[in-house]
């Protein structure tokens, strides 16, 4: 089952105003492209298709359940589910979150990154939009350099892997 996001996260996994004091910029001359960087970040780690695998911040994905029976959730952190006649129960297997249905419909299912973990990809995604901001033309002479290893340190904590 391969999910479909329905409602995006309205949450900022990073601020401008954070990023910029990270940066140390102080005007606001680059705002644009900085928050380019920023969003450009956290798609790279977000969402089903994310290096991460797992959604950051509170967001609603859909999944087509083909047939009656039990349906492992392809994203992990699921606080809730639903189908078609509502709120659906939600056992909490090795491999995630399963959901059982009566008949092939829709699920609904809201996840979101346990604030414990929240801070380590909050600095994954500082050091990666940093290193973005410093490494501007990734193919010039002299500056081809790749993104720190401390990014894939951080990442590779609270990356999940799919059985």
């Amino acid at each position: 089952m391969i999910p479909v996001l329905v409602t995006p996260p309205v949450d900022p996994v990073v601020t401008l105003d954070e990023m910029k004091v990270h940066l140390r910029v102080v005007d606001d001359s680059e705002d644009l492209l900085i928050q380019h960087y920023i969003d450009s970040a956290v798609a790279h780690f977000d969402g089903y298709s994310g290096v991460l695998g797992r959604a950051i911040a509170r967001q609603t994905w859909r999944v087509s359940a083909a047939a009656a029976g039990d349906h492992l959730l392809p994203l992990p952190d699921v606080i809730s589910a639903a189908g078609p006649d509502g709120a659906l129960p939600l056992r909490r297997v090795a491999q995630g979150s399963m959901v059982s249905v009566s008949k092939a419909c829709d699920v609904d299912f809201v996840c979101g990154l346990p604030a414990h973990l929240l801070p380590v990809v909050q600095q994954s995604v500082r050091l990666t939009v940093a290193h973005w901001f410093r490494q501007r033309e990734a193919a010039a002479e002299g500056s081809q350099q790749s993104v720190p290893l401390s990014v894939e340190a951080l990442i590779g904590s609270v990356r999940w892997v799919r059985f």
